[in-house]
């Protein structure tokens, strides 16, 4: 796993991103933080780390994900407004 972040997880805080870093390496996954991919083609990547050392990795099967924030649950404020499914328009009495 390649990540430019300095913890797995950093949205999910230190103590997420250890234990989570810890369960991939016990999965056998290799974690490399700080790490930028610089660019991909059909037989692997290069990557490039926070001094600057730009080097290639060899992989035909690659797999990309990126960080994604959910849908805000209720209004700018914070406070979310909780509506009972049971009332309003359209509810059967």
């Amino acid at each position: 796993m390649i990540d430019a972040a300095d913890q797995v997880l950093p949205p999910f805080g230190e103590k997420l991103g250890r234990t989570t870093e810890a369960d991939l390496r016990k999965l056998g996954i290799e974690v490399e933080l700080g790490t930028l991919v610089t660019d991909v083609d059909e037989t692997g990547l290069e990557v490039q780390d926070r001094a600057g050392e730009r080097r290639r990795i060899e992989a035909v099967t690659k797999i990309w994900a990126c960080r994604c924030r959910g849908l805000p649950t209720g209004p700018p404020t914070g406070r979310a407004k909780w509506r009972d499914p049971g009332s309003g328009p359209g509810a059967s009495a």
